[in-house]
Parts: C-alpha cells; sequence; structure tokens
C-alpha cells in the first residue's frame, strides 16, 4: 500500500520521483514492474547509510576447510550399499509400533467376565421409549448359565428365564 501511495505522489509530481510513463502505470500497480522503475519513489524506514552496507563473510569453520568431496562420495556410497537393511529396520520398527498401538487401543474390548448367580443389569434397547430422565439400564437380572464367548441365558429375580441371549457388551454388573 506505501509503494502505491508513493507511487501515486510520484505521478501527481508531488515527491522527488522519477517521471512516470503512463503505459507503465498497470504494470505499477499490479506490483509486476521491475524494481529499477521506481526505485526514487520507493522509500524505507531504514534507508540510512549504515543499513545498506552488506554484511561482512563469514570466515571459513572447521567443517568447511576440511571437506573432501571424494571422502564425502565414497562415505554416501557406502551407506547406500547397506539402505535395504535400514528399510529392513524402519519397517519391522513401524510394525512393532503398529502392534503396540493396536493393543493399546483394543485393550478394554474383552469381554465381561460374569459368572453364574451375578446378578447384572441390563441395556435398554428401545431407544423411542426412553425419555431423558428414564433409565438407560434395566434389571437386576440373574445370570442362569455362560451359553458361550460373551454370551449369557438370564433369568429374572423371581426365577423366570429371560428366552433371548445377551451380549456382555450390554451388560454391566449389578451390586444393589
Amino acid at each position: 500500500m506505501a509503494s502505491k501511495k508513493c507511487f501515486f505522489n510520484s505521478v501527481r509530481g508531488k515527491g522527488k520521483a522519477k517521471e512516470v510513463q503512463w503505459n507503465e502505470v498497470p504494470e505499477l500497480l499490479d506490483g509486476t514492474a521491475p524494481r529499477e522503475a521506481m526505485k526514487e519513489a520507493v522509500t524505507h524506514s531504514n534507508s540510512s547509510p549504515q543499513s545498506k552496507k552488506r554484511a561482512p563473510t563469514s570466515k571459513p569453520t572447521a567443517r568447511t576447510s576440511t571437506f573432501d568431496v571424494l571422502a564425502n562420495d565414497a562415505m554416501l556410497a557406502a551407506k547406500a550399499d547397506h539402505i535395504d537393511n535400514f528399510q529392513d529396520d524402519a519397517h519391522v520398527k513401524y510394525d512393532a509400533y503398529q502392534q503396540q498401538l493396536a493393543q493399546s487401543y483394543n485393550k478394554n474390548d474383552g469381554a465381561r467376565p460374569f459368572s453364574v448367580d451375578d446378578l447384572v443389569l441390563r441395556q435398554v434397547i428401545q431407544k423411542k421409549d426412553l425419555k431423558k430422565f428414564m433409565p438407560k439400564w434395566e434389571g437386576p437380572f440373574r445370570v442362569v448359565k455362560k451359553v458361550g464367548y460373551g454370551s449369557h441365558e438370564f433369568s429374572k429375580m423371581d426365577g423366570t428365564t429371560i428366552p433371548n441371549h445377551w451380549n456382555t457388551q450390554r451388560l454391566r454388573k449389578s451390586y444393589g
């Protein structure tokens, strides 16, 4: 924005700027003009003579002075011969990481152990009848027998059996 202001000041003749031809105006407004076209129009806040000095060139360090191109190429060629070993090691580490991640993610995914005569609560499945303050668990029920891995048969507290089997993901232990 400041460069446009300087440009317009130069066009109007208010600054000590170079004379600008009207056919250069679109280029200068787009910012695509070469820097020399607006050299006098652009002013910088730190345009003191000290800021225009170039930074001193750095002295060579021990690393740059002892660098040998041939030795470096030989070292890179030697490492290139072992790149397959590096890739295999990286794959082994990546697979170990993936296993560890899956194990930590799935650690709570096992079936809950319920034994016979435990009291359990069953999750309410009919969500349409479930209102905001209604209980989300019903029961307690007594475990009659274990049918399969993670599946149980239940009875009500009076002893009548429930016909369906329930998975342990829909159950939780009742302590009351």
